[in-house]
């Protein structure tokens, strides 16, 4: 009698779990850097430009809604991006000056010279990006060191898909500016998965 009624109690409660197994479940929670990065609003143009040897490198920026963003020149050779607070004074110079150059032909898997410097009395530290590519996957560090504010701000700069150019796989990229809070920190943008979470491809 007891296996007569096992098999059938067995199967019941198989069915009720994959019947929990399927139904939907809510999302979880965003983490604190999740609700930094809904916080941003991207900007409103996707800047591209035509780099030495025709390459073209595009990008787009993300930003605090309290900040606005200024494109200081823009040539083939050096793009310069300031970003100043709205309120901004002759006493309160642009906080951030992103500077870009284009890649380079003979090192068609790696970007070079790619380099963002933090301009702030919030920040003394020089933040350096300087990306080695092997098929559009960076092996890339940051360091830097900010100071205890909450208007710091860090920036970020992440291969997204690669383009065919004369038989050669260049990588695109864009940045982003990501809000920290934090004073010392080290990131490897390619083991950070809240950093990646931030990112929107053009």
């Amino acid at each position: 009698m007891q296996h007569k009624f096992f098999i059938p109690i067995l199967v019941f409660f198989i069915a009720i779990g994959v019947l929990l197994i399927s139904l939907p479940r809510e999302s979880p929670p965003l983490t604190p850097s999740e609700q930094k990065c809904s916080n941003f609003i991207p900007l409103s143009k996707n800047f591209s430009f035509l780099a030495e040897h025709g390459i073209y490198i595009g990008f787009t920026v993300k930003y605090h809604p309290n900040w606005e963003m200024k494109w200081e020149r823009e040539d083939p050779e050096l793009l310069e991006v300031a970003l100043t607070p709205k309120e901004a004074s002759e006493n309160n110079p642009p906080i951030l000056l992103i500077s870009l150059r284009p890649l380079t032909m003979e090192m068609p898997h790696s970007l070079q010279n790619v380099t963002g410097y933090m301009i702030s009395e919030y920040c003394s530290e020089l933040l350096e990006l300087n990306y080695i590519s092997w098929n559009g996957i960076p092996a890339s560090k940051i360091r830097c060191k900010l100071r205890d504010h909450p208007e710091a701000i860090f920036l970020g700069i992440q291969i997204v898909r690669e383009k065919q150019i004369q038989n050669v796989s260049v990588p695109l990229f864009y940045s982003i500016l990501y809000a920290a809070t934090t004073k010392d920190f080290e990131i490897y943008l390619n083991q950070t998965e809240e950093m990646i979470a931030c990112l929107e491809i053009i």
